[in-house]
């Protein structure tokens, strides 16, 4: 199976994943958006605007693509 690596990014910290096996490319995108998600619930609430970034690499540590979901509270 493929090896990838999702390195993530809030506002504050950059941290770089040990890496895992998926099975194919498709699987790592949902992996990243579903990690997007999950850091959206747990980071959200600091402030009212939160920027989320997820790197996906493949096992030679080349990028492959970038994620981002931005946050934000708006007053209507």
């Amino acid at each position: 199976m493929p090896f990838f690596y999702f390195d993530t990014r809030n506002d504050e910290n950059i941290v770089e994943d040990d890496g895992f096996e998926l099975p194919g490319v498709e699987e790592a995108k949902v992996e990243a958006v579903g990690y997007l998600a999950e850091a959206a619930r747990a980071h959200f609430g600091a402030g009212q605007r939160q920027e989320l970034t997820c790197t996906v690499k493949d096992a030679n540590k080349k990028a492959l693509w970038r994620l981002r979901l931005i946050l934000e509270i708006a007053r209507s």
